[in-house]
């Protein structure tokens, strides 16, 4: 018995779902960087600024900003896992979602099922919500926290002595 190869349409169909989910989990995974980078230095200016009662505010402000950060951080990526049986304990998030939909994509030589299409829409639905906030904290909420620091004055390098 001859077995017939997919029509080149559902090589296509499967290779322009495979980019799109590639391209959407990029997205989530880059996020997820920036949000840490940002935390960082949001973690580092809180605890250079926590004995320093004139800076009360803005470490303050710090701390705020790192939990909505953190938020949306959770959202994209299950920051829980720290071994291999932690998925079993921990939910999946949504840049292991779209890695798994990616995997069921390629798994055959024939065209996405139009199931794989519907989790697709809802998956890349709720990253961009996400992505959305995100960027909101990244840019609108950082460069408020810049300007706070800017109008209390708060020196770039302090120096602690004993």
């Amino acid at each position: 018995m001859k077995l017939s190869s997919p029509p080149v349409a559902e090589f296509s169909a499967q290779l322009s779902l495979s980019i799109q989910v590639r391209d959407k989990l990029s997205q989530v995974n880059q996020a997820v960087i920036d949000i840490r980078a940002a935390k960082k230095q949001l973690e580092d200016y809180a605890a250079r600024l926590k004995d320093d009662a004139a800076a009360k505010k803005v470490a303050d402000a710090a701390r705020d900003l790192d939990k909505k950060l953190t938020a949306v951080e959770e959202e994209l990526y299950q920051i829980k896992n720290q071994s291999s049986q932690d998925p079993l304990n921990f939910p999946i998030k949504l840049n292991n979602r779209l890695a798994a939909l990616l995997g069921v994509i390629q798994s055959t030589d024939a065209g996405p099922t139009k199931q794989s299409n519907v989790v697709y829409e809802g998956l890349a639905s709720e990253a961009n919500a996400q992505l959305r906030a995100a960027d909101k904290l990244l840019k609108d909420d950082v460069a408020q926290f810049n300007k706070l620091v800017k109008d209390s004055n708060i020196p770039a390098v302090t120096v602690q002595r004993n």
